[in-house]
């Protein structure tokens, strides 16, 4: 959703919808593990490829809070996504991120073996942790009529 033109995307919603439909947006934040890793991981998220993160990022960051929302809302409750990860498979999902790829192309280098190297005192090889990623959501009912 971060990613989307809002006011197209709405437009759109309000077409498409039918009487009585219900949009829901959900997203995920910064994963935690337990309190020896989570700052590692705090702090190469916010100060190592903090600077790097496209700018839309932040509505994850703010649990899509500040994002428009033109529908009355329903309460949502929370959730999350649970993993069982290596260190290894970690690593391979932080990869993933953008922000290491930006810091990739502009450093020619990359931030991942400094982090690997902090974890593997705190997460030795082939052990197992587990991993937790926040959910949140919004929801509102579509009004066809009032939004057109």
């Amino acid at each position: 959703m971060h990613w989307f033109d809002f006011e197209a995307f709405y437009a759109e919603v309000k077409r498409v919808a039918k009487p009585e439909a219900i949009l829901a947006i959900w997203g995920y934040g910064l994963l935690y593990i337990n309190q020896e890793i989570d700052p590692v991981i705090a702090d190469f998220y916010h100060n190592i490829t903090g600077p790097y993160w496209d700018a839309e990022r932040r509505y994850l960051d703010e649990a899509y809070k500040t994002i428009p929302f033109p529908f009355p809302e329903i309460s949502c409750p929370e959730f999350e996504i649970k993993a069982t990860w290596t260190r290894q498979q970690f690593m391979g999902y932080i990869s993933s991120w953008s922000s290491v790829q930006h810091y990739i192309n502009k450093h020619d280098q990359s931030p991942l073996p400094d982090l690997d190297r902090r974890l593997q005192p705190l997460w030795p090889d082939n052990q197992v942790q587990d991993v937790t990623f926040p959910v949140f959501m919004r929801a509102g009912k579509v009004n066809r009529e009032s939004y057109l």
